[in-house]
Parts: structure tokens; C-alpha cells; sequence
């Protein structure tokens, strides 16, 4: 890189003008999106490129800005010269991001096994293990909740991402039979399966950081049970959460949504009406609809798999379904619960009670998330 281009860069990613004083938030993030597009065909230096990359994140991560941004869409009065980041600005720096390397989330086992299971009830903090502790909790839908008890568990920050199950994949995830279900297997080998539902059009650099979608249960299962094979002697379960994990740590207090009682909005969460892409959105573009533990994108973006049976819901969802056959097209026992709605979902598919039900070698615009629980 030339040292003009080396210094007009640096001159955007700094977090202050040159005169020493600080920039405003948002003339900031779109200096330090400028940057990453610039920089975008050029080598990077490695400290620039770390910079960078923090300040991406920073980006990602700031509520107060995502907030105002919210705001000024609700007012449409805006905010002065430089109002805040819309969330289509913060989709393009995240997919920006993507392209340098996201280090939001584990990726190689080196990273999962650091990864800090921190027992921080808090929407603060960017750990990728988010604590839920231990209670009973109301699972189902008013007049006839049923009362459910959990012990503690972590829950992914994310949905998992493109990066992460291609890391999967490359650590011969299709080829270990060791990490499937025995019905998982024997459906993987009569279908010949390799990859996820859609997977070429995953599989460009900008993709890394969008939760993957096309994956059928037995893929996610598989893929938990990689995750396990990275510990020796693992302490805890890796897995899918059950139906009333995942609803405990969407709506801890019952509220309709993750993030309380407000009605949804774009900056709350990705779903149709919106003007999106035709894809999920890169993960965590949304802090405002953070849930109590902190866990981001419960609402919207992909729909995610549980470990739980359809049938039997809300008595049975703190049940763990260890395996399931495919069954027929029509048969309702075969079908697995998914939660969260999606980016191509309305707002009504949103709410923490609303679930859904398919087979386990359905792929279709599924995804998942993991958590982390003692075993039982």
C-alpha cells in the first residue's frame, strides 16, 4: 500500500480529527466505512487492518447509536448534520467487516475452546456464551402456560454463522459419523448430503458473517456434535436448546418480544417489509433487540431449530430430543420446533411465543444457534 493511500486511511479510522479532537459517533463509522471500501483492493497493514476492524465492531455494537437511529425514524426529524447510522449502514459495515476477517464469534477450534463461557446475566459485554440462570419459568402462550424448570445454560450470542459451519465442513463434518445422530447418518448417507440447502450462494467472502441457512436438523445436530468433540473431557452439553431454553432466554419475564414490550421495528429486528436483501443480514446488526442475557437476533433474520418436539408443546418443551427419525411429508410426530421468525417473515412471526414445525431433512432458510447446559 502507498503511503498516501496508507495515510489517507488511517486518517478515517481514527477515532479523532486531526486536530486532535474527537469525532462525532456517526462521522466516525462512516469514516471508518469509507475506509474499509477504499481499502478494499489494497494491502493492509496489520495494525491499520486491526484498527479498523475494532472500529467496525464499535460500530456494530453501539446501542446509543442504534437508538437515536430509531428515534429519528419514528420522529423523522433526524439528528443535525451527521445523524445516526440506519441500520442498512450498519448491515453494509458489517458486510464490509465480513470481508476483513469478523472476529465477533469463534470460528477455528482454537477459538471456540477460548471462548469464555462468562456467567453475566447483562446485555453488556461481547462474549459469545450468554448466561441464563437456573429458575421455572411460563413457557407457552397465555391461558395455559406450562411451568417449566431449567438448570443454568448458555446460549449462543448469534445464530452460527456462514464462518463457523464452513469451519465445520472443512474439519470433515460430512465424513465423521462420530458427530451425527445414528438417524441423522443413515439419512445423510442415503441422500448423499455434502452441504446446507443454497451453499455456493454462501459461500462469498461478504457471506462469512450471515447466519447460514438451508440447514436441516441433523446438520445442526452434527455440527453440535463437533463442537463437543473439541473439548477432551467436555463438562457440559453442546447442543441445540430445547423449546423452553429458547424461550427462556428470549423473554426471561414473559414479554412479547426479546427486547420487552415495544412493538418491532427494523432497528429491533430483520424481518419482510423492510427492503432487505433477499438473505439473512450479517449477525448482530440490531443491539436494540438484544434480549435480557444479551443474546442478539432471537427475532427475525433466520428461523433456528430447537432440540424439542413440535407435539407436546409448552408441557413438553423442556424435554431433550436426542434423535428422530425423518418420517413421512404429513406425519406432525416427525416434526421438530423452530423459533424467531425470519428476514423473509412478517412482524406476527416475531413474537416469543410464535413456533413453527418441520421434519429433521428439511433445510429450506433454516438455521440455528447453540447453547451450552449440564448434562441431563
Amino acid at each position: 500500500m502507498s503511503p498516501t493511500i496508507d495515510h489517507a486511511l488511517r486518517d478515517l479510522i481514527q477515532p479523532g480529527d486531526s486536530g486532535g479532537l474527537a469525532k462525532p459517533a456517526a462521522r466516525w463509522y462512516r469514516d471508518l466505512v469509507l475506509a474499509a471500501e477504499l481499502g478494499a483492493a489494497h494491502a493492509w497493514d496489520p495494525r491499520l487492518h486491526a484498527d479498523l476492524r475494532a472500529g467496525l465492531v464499535a460500530l456494530l455494537e453501539d446501542w446509543e447509536n442504534s437508538w437515536q437511529a430509531e428515534q429519528a425514524l419514528l420522529d423523522a426529524s433526524g439528528h443535525g448534520e451527521h445523524p445516526p447510522l440506519s441500520v442498512h449502514e450498519r448491515i453494509h459495515a458489517a458486510t464490509l467487516l465480513a470481508g476483513l476477517g469478523d472476529l465477533r464469534f469463534p470460528t477455528t477450534p482454537e477459538q471456540w475452546r477460548a471462548a469464555p463461557l462468562t456467567p453475566a446475566f447483562s446485555a453488556t459485554g461481547s462474549h459469545y456464551w450468554r448466561y441464563v440462570p437456573a429458575g421455572t419459568h411460563r413457557i407457552g402462550a397465555d391461558p395455559e402456560p406450562a411451568a417449566i424448570s431449567l438448570p443454568h445454560f448458555w446460549i449462543a450470542r448469534y445464530p452460527t454463522t456462514v464462518a463457523q459451519y464452513r469451519a465445520f465442513m472443512q474439519a470433515g463434518g460430512y465424513l465423521q459419523a462420530g458427530w451425527w445422530t445414528a438417524q441423522g447418518w443413515q439419512w445423510r448417507q442415503t441422500s448423499q448430503r455434502s452441504e446446507p440447502d443454497w451453499w455456493e450462494a454462501q459461500t462469498t467472502r461478504e457471506s462469512a458473517n450471515q447466519p447460514v441457512y438451508g440447514v436441516t436438523w441433523y446438520e445442526a445436530r452434527a455440527f453440535c456434535g463437533w463442537l463437543a468433540s473439541l473439548a477432551a473431557a467436555p463438562a457440559a452439553a453442546v447442543r441445540l436448546p430445547t423449546e423452553a431454553e429458547w424461550e427462556a432466554a428470549a423473554a426471561p419475564t414473559r414479554q412479547p418480544f426479546p427486547w420487552g414490550v415495544a412493538p418491532p421495528t427494523l432497528e429491533r429486528a430483520i424481518c419482510q417489509g423492510h427492503a432487505l436483501p433477499s438473505h439473512p443480514a450479517p449477525v448482530g446488526t440490531c443491539p436494540l433487540g438484544a434480549a435480557t442475557s444479551g443474546a442478539l437476533d432471537l427475532a427475525g433474520n433466520i428461523w433456528e431449530w430447537t432440540q424439542s418436539m413440535w407435539l407436546g408443546y409448552p408441557q413438553a418443551s423442556g424435554m431433550i430430543v436426542d434423535d428422530v427419525a425423518a418420517g413421512s411429508y404429513f406425519d406432525p410426530a416427525s416434526c421438530l420446533s423452530l423459533r424467531g421468525g425470519s428476514h423473509n417473515t412478517t412482524s406476527g412471526d416475531l413474537a416469543c411465543a410464535a413456533r413453527y414445525g418441520v421434519r429433521p431433512t428439511v433445510g429450506l432458510g433454516l438455521g440455528f444457534r447453540c447453547c451450552v447446559a449440564p448434562h441431563r
